[in-house]
């Protein structure tokens, strides 16, 4: 289970704001208790102090932080609509002390940039990819929480696989077991050759190893 998907069954549709629910913004420290406790318990590794400085991260690796006391008061910051092509100009309060939901390292290296006056700091791409990638110095927070690309593509490959309902009944079925141990019609080929594809395909020989379900829509 992702973090989104955690706060989504306790009813909330984003985790930056279901720990960040303090009197005027801050966290809520029970909830990042809870939070943080199921992300250590689910392969994401805690930094803070020298860990955080001489961590070596990966491109791709995942990351979320809590901000310390030194970000600035606000400020204001250009967002790139890439459908749209249109750069609007948004404002942004208090930052510091404050949960981050973070993103993916990209970084060319994935490692720790220099930056001016021997500041260091992360590039990352937030989970809005609408928007450009963003930097935090490292000086600026207090911990740092990292879920290894390699463990993530490991997790990632034992998912059970999700399937859009077959459509028109056709000669060529591809049927597998469900998790009630019925034989269903996972997609109707359209030849032979069609239907062997997609018995060869890596996603069901998951589907095979780690279960399958359908798409609760097409």
């Amino acid at each position: 289970m992702s973090t989104i998907d955690y706060v989504r069954k306790l009813g909330y549709t984003n985790v930056q704001n279901y720990i960040n629910n303090g009197p005027h913004g801050t966290i809520d420290e029970s909830r990042l208790k809870r939070m943080t406790t199921f992300m250590t318990n689910n392969g994401w590794v805690e930094l803070s102090g020298d860990e955080l400085f001489n961590h070596v991260f990966e491109a791709r690796d995942m990351i979320k932080y809590i901000t310390n006391e030194k970000p600035s008061d606000g400020g204001i910051r250009n967002i790139y609509h890439e459908e749209t092509g249109e750069t609007d100009v948004a404002v942004y309060g208090p930052s510091a002390n404050k949960f981050r939901s973070g993103g993916w390292v990209v970084n060319r290296d994935g490692g720790i940039m220099e930056g001016d006056n021997n500041k260091r700091y992360i590039l990352y791409k937030p989970h809005n990819l609408t928007q450009p990638p963003i930097c935090v110095q490292l000086e600026n927070i207090s911990k740092l929480y990292v879920f290894g690309i390699e463990l993530h593509e490991d997790m990632k490959s034992k998912r059970p696989v999700k399937y859009k309902r077959p459509g028109k009944q056709t000669k060529y079925p591809v049927c597998a077991v469900d998790s009630n141990g019925d034989t269903v019609t996972i997609y109707n080929a359209e030849s032979e050759t069609k239907r062997k594809e997609f018995m060869g395909s890596k996603k069901f020989k998951r589907a095979i190893d780690n279960g399958w379900s359908f798409s609760e829509t097409n």
